[in-house]
């Protein structure tokens, strides 16, 4: 991607800016290397139960390992076709290694693949825009609320960006001058992440990565560039991702194709969740925070440099970022967490602001004046005063954690404040991201815990699971496939949706112990011998659970039944 002025770096526009070196960039590092041990890896496993969207994967990951089928996954039971199996084979796997298989050991590898991804952007800007943004890059990666959210979950959007943004920082390392060994080497690694994509969520992988290279040589005229995408060896473990396990399938359950055709053809031209056209404008903005202002501060020198200065580097990342809006745009199932495979490019922008900020800090040395200080403490000290007095009346469960946390801000901020007061502004930055991490060590052990509104239905599953059922079938009636319940009932456990199914199985096993919510208790009524066994007891003081009330139920073949058998 080299033209007359893709070596120009930020450094032109910043003479005042010494770039980190030597002793001074690897305490840099390391300090990278403590904020993502802290976001990424800190109570990965404690800090709430599973959700909805993991239970997608968990389930289906434990009967892989469980009945040594690892071609067609299963929730419960019953087939789970809707995905490709990259999410469940990574869980399985993971819990395989680790010799267990529980929030940590299936949350981690999503936090790895955020620890891999903010390694590539910080490389990708450092290469392109100097140290300091590689550093600053590599930070907002690893703090970025997106990240946050899905870094922290056993989902595999965070493995699948990390497969795109690989994809296109090999794409855009492409050289005039390359070799054609180099080049082939260089489109086999993309064609390999690419097709591994595929098996993370059918089309979306190859989409996000395909269209926007292509639009990007065709717009610079690099139409030779095409004949990569014509690399046999890259071809080829495209169509074994694309054919093999689909193949594999189809031999034992036919039906899955109606269901794959609904999950492509049907979320890109309607029928699922159709969705405005606008929907992910407030995401854009939202997503990248605490960063967005770095973002939308580096946009307009970015878009010069690519539209008027024909700069070949700013001109990729902006072909990157329309064609993907584009796609999901038009798409008309939308989710944000669509956005992923763009957020990256956030991070890149982020890093050019860095190098301005700071070079803007060393020319000018600017002082913040006292009286900003002096209105900042107030301000804390009344905050931390008035947030005591409300979580006191409103949240007393959890009146301590919020005073606490409320209490580390309001410290770190007037540090930073009265730091920047005697120009120390290197300083009050330290103090911002130790008052980030302090917060963040705060919610995540305290707070998120007394928030879990699924920790005591979790306790309950495993009491039942203990008490009353330990080597025997618990039937999960009436319960979709993202109940993370299901999870914790424990092996052995199945779903089943009518009382018609439940009553053929009550005809082979004689007796069964049925988990349900209580509104869906009407619709066993014809059963016989059915009777409540237990439910469960809300405690007050904790998070209550948002699902209706949850019963036990024990229903036995009648007598008359097991003579005529």
């Amino acid at each position: 991607m080299t033209t007359s002025n893709d070596e120009s770096s930020l450094t032109e526009i910043t003479p005042a800016l010494r770039e980190p070196t030597g002793r001074r960039l690897w305490w840099m590092i390391a300090g990278l290397g403590l904020v993502a041990s802290v976001v990424l890896f800190f109570e990965l496993g404690d800090f709430r139960s599973f959700g909805t969207h993991e239970a997608y994967a968990v389930v289906p990951a434990r009967e892989m390992i469980s009945s040594g089928n690892w071609v067609v996954p299963r929730s419960a039971g019953l087939p789970r076709l809707r995905k490709p199996p990259l999410s469940y084979w990574v869980v399985a796997t993971s819990s395989t290694l680790f010799g267990e298989m529980n929030e940590w050991t299936v949350r981690v590898p999503a936090a790895v693949s955020a620890l891999l991804l903010a390694v590539v952007i910080g490389v990708w800007a450092g290469r392109w825009y100097g140290r300091t943004a590689g550093l600053g890059a590599a930070l907002v990666q690893l703090t970025s609320a997106w990240v946050i959210i899905y870094a922290r979950k056993a989902e595999v959007d965070m493995l699948l960006c990390l497969l795109t943004t690989s994809a296109m920082f090999l794409i855009a390392e492409g050289r005039s001058d390359e070799s054609r060994g180099r080049a082939f080497l260089r489109w086999t690694g993309i064609f390999a992440l690419v097709s591994v994509s595929w098996m993370a969520k059918f089309h979306y992988g190859p989409a996000m990565v395909m269209i926007p290279c292509v639009l990007y040589f065709v717009l610079q005229k690099r139409f030779r560039s095409l004949f990569h995408l014509a690399n046999p060896l890259g071809l080829l473990m495209a169509a074994a991702a694309v054919l093999i396990w689909p193949y594999l399938v189809l031999q034992q359950m036919p039906e899955a194709w109606d269901i794959w055709k609904r999950e492509t053809v049907g979320r890109a031209v309607g029928g699922l969740n159709r969705q405005p056209l606008l929907f992910y404008v407030p995401y854009l903005l939202w997503l990248p925070l605490p960063w967005t202002g770095f973002v939308l501060f580096a946009i307009p020198a970015s878009l010069r440099k690519a539209w008027k200065q024909q700069d070949a580097r700013e001109r990729f990342l902006w072909v990157w970022a329309a064609a993907h809006l584009a796609i999901v745009t038009v798409s008309a199932d939308k989710h944000k967490h669509y956005l992923n495979a763009m957020l990256p490019m956030c991070s890149l922008l982020a890093g050019q602001t860095f190098v301005r900020f700071r070079a803007w800090l060393a020319q000018s040395q600017p002082k913040l004046p006292s009286r900003f200080s002096v209105v900042g403490t107030a301000a804390c000290l009344s905050a931390v005063i008035g947030v005591a007095l409300v979580s006191e009346q409103k949240l007393p469960q959890m009146s301590v954690a919020i005073i606490v946390l409320t209490g580390l801000i309001a410290v770190g901020t007037i540090a930073a404040l009265w730091l920047a007061t005697v120009r120390k502004p290197a300083s009050a930055g330290y103090s911002a991201i130790a008052t980030f991490l302090g917060a963040y060590v705060c919610v995540m052990a305290w707070i998120m815990p007394a928030r879990d509104h699924r920790q005591q239905t979790t306790e309950f599953a495993h009491t039942i699971r203990q008490e009353f059922s330990a080597d025997h079938d618990i039937v999960a009636f009436g319960m979709e496939e993202k109940d993370p319940l299901v999870f914790y009932l424990d092996e052995p456990v199945s779903r089943l949706q009518t009382a018609a199914a439940v009553e053929q199985r009550l005809n082979r096993q004689g007796r069964l112990l049925l988990v349900t919510y209580e509104p869906l208790v009407a619709e066993l009524g014809d059963l016989k011998g059915l009777r409540e066994v237990t439910r469960l007891k809300v405690d007050s003081a904790r998070a209550a659970p948002k699902h209706p009330p949850l019963v036990v139920l024990e229903v036995r073949r009648p007598a008359t039944a097991s003579r005529s058998d």
